[in-house]
């Protein structure tokens, strides 16, 4: 109940919880005439809290490698039972982080520290570029744009909604934990080295802005907790405008702010800055029509606007622009986008980068993916730690020649994605109770892949 072994099924999930607080609700009526009544109704709100804190289960990393590795080589959909869970004991909690360390080497110090921008755009998918996908696209001025920069391909989403987005590129991590939780943040609290944390302790003025309200999935309290010295939206900054999309003020609001932020701080202190559009989202709102085409239409042209003016202040001669959309766009999908792409259609997100350090006019065709953003501009500003494996987005440097994408609401299966095939990789999670000790477990899986080695698979 409280994290030990996992519930089986939703419904068993809710006559759980349903008892829990029948309970609570009983003992909270007898409190007022029995003071044991009260301390143990106190002591099963404790227990209900910590459970929906302790059921996130946790993948390791060198076992999701391993697994896609495998994958890739074989083309098929495998499955693994490599099981996972929280450590039981103090000892297999060390051996787990000093294993997660080992794949992180750290930053060589530099002076650069240009104005970075990273705007989400809202489900800008990779079917949406024609430059990206060859389909007819919806985003001409984003196409445009690439062209003073680097167009990626074959940039992967680590996940399937705009919440995944945020964790893949603040905390460099595939969002591959799965909690009962409704908060969707809660797991990924906590980070030391968060890219806003590592951007501010390097000198940098760091925002988060979205017009959108952050109550929702309880973003606020999450993005104070990664790190930025501010972050507001509708309720703080925009205000209601109950005409467009969730009551939100459309793009323009949103870079009209931003524009006005960067005036603030140029010449004085390194901006990182990290936006979020919000008119391409369903249902469709904008100023000039209520339909997909005019949705994306309207969007495209705001990015340009944007665009233009950062280039108007002479943004681009020390400071970067990244442009991606956060996840594809959260519909069918098309039968000329599957064509192309198959299932992992829905990971592939558009995605652009402009300014200090990026090369015009280059078209990079390899597999990138969100959590490279983070590991990139630590590795530009020379702050904190990088992932071993991680591609770097300015030079082309390659280690990893797959991206991880999460299945939207599985929790037990992830989408590895290569330069021309995809896989699916399947966790079979097992009682918690009778997990082996995870050092055992590491032994298992290694001498797995090494028959399967022997085996020339």
């Amino acid at each position: 109940l409280v994290g030990k072994e996992e519930l089986s099924s939703f419904t068993e999930t809710l006559t759980i919880y349903g008892v829990i607080m029948a309970s609570v609700l009983l003992l909270s009526g007898l409190s007022m005439f029995n003071r044991a009544a009260k301390l143990f109704s106190s002591v099963l709100i404790a227990l209900f809290a910590l459970g929906n804190v302790a059921t996130a289960a946790l993948i390791d990393t060198s076992k999701v490698a391993s697994a896609i590795r495998y994958n890739l080589i074989k083309g098929t959909m495998l499955s693994y039972n490599l099981d996972y869970s929280y450590a039981a004991e103090e000892t297999d909690l060390q051996q787990k982080s000093d294993d997660f360390r080992s794949h992180f080497i750290k930053t060589e110090p530099t002076t650069a520290r240009p104005d970075i921008i990273i705007l989400f755009a809202e489900s800008f998918s990779a079917s949406d570029s024609e430059l990206t996908s060859g389909l007819p696209g919806r985003t001409p001025m984003f196409d445009a744009i690439s062209k003073d920069g680097v167009l990626y391909r074959g940039f992967i989403a680590e996940g399937a909604s705009t919440d995944r987005a945020y964790v893949s590129v603040i905390n460099g991590i595939a969002p591959i934990m799965y909690s009962l939780d409704h908060n969707r943040y809660r797991p990924y609290t906590a980070y030391p080295e968060s890219l806003p944390t590592v951007m501010r302790e390097a000198g940098y003025h760091t925002i988060f802005a979205k017009t959108y309200t952050l109550d929702f999935l309880d973003l606020r309290e999450w993005v104070k907790d990664v790190g930025f010295d501010e972050a507001y939206g509708r309720d703080e900054v925009f205000g209601r405008d109950e005409r467009y999309t969730f009551a939100s003020q459309p793009d323009e609001v949103l870079f009209k702010d931003a524009l006005d932020r960067v005036d603030e701080f140029a010449g004085k202190k390194p901006l990182f800055m990290m936006l979020t559009t919000i008119s391409t989202h369903v249902p469709f709102a904008t100023p000039y029509g209520d339909d997909m085409e005019t949705a994306y239409a309207y969007s495209d042209q705001e990015v340009d606007r944007f665009y233009q003016a950062l280039q108007g202040r002479d943004f681009f001669e020390n400071g970067i622009l990244i442009v991606l959309g956060d996840h594809r766009r959260i519909l069918p999908m098309e039968d000329d986008e599957h064509a192309l792409y198959g299932d992992s259609a829905y990971a592939r997100v558009a995605a652009l980068a402009v300014g200090k350090g990026f090369e015009p006019g280059r078209v990079e065709e390899r597999v990138f993916s969100q959590t490279d953003i983070t590991y990139t501009l630590k590795h530009l500003i020379g702050s904190g730690h990088v992932r071993d494996d991680y591609n770097d987005l300015i030079t082309g440097e390659y280690r990893r020649a797959y991206a991880i994408h999460d299945l939207y609401a599985n929790k037990t299966r992830v989408m590895a994605v290569g330069l021309k095939s995809h896989a699916i990789c399947d966790f079979t999670t097992i009682d918690y109770e009778k997990a082996p000790s995870w050092s055992r477990r590491v032994s298992q899986i290694r001498a797995y892949y090494q028959q399967h080695e022997k085996e020339g698979l």
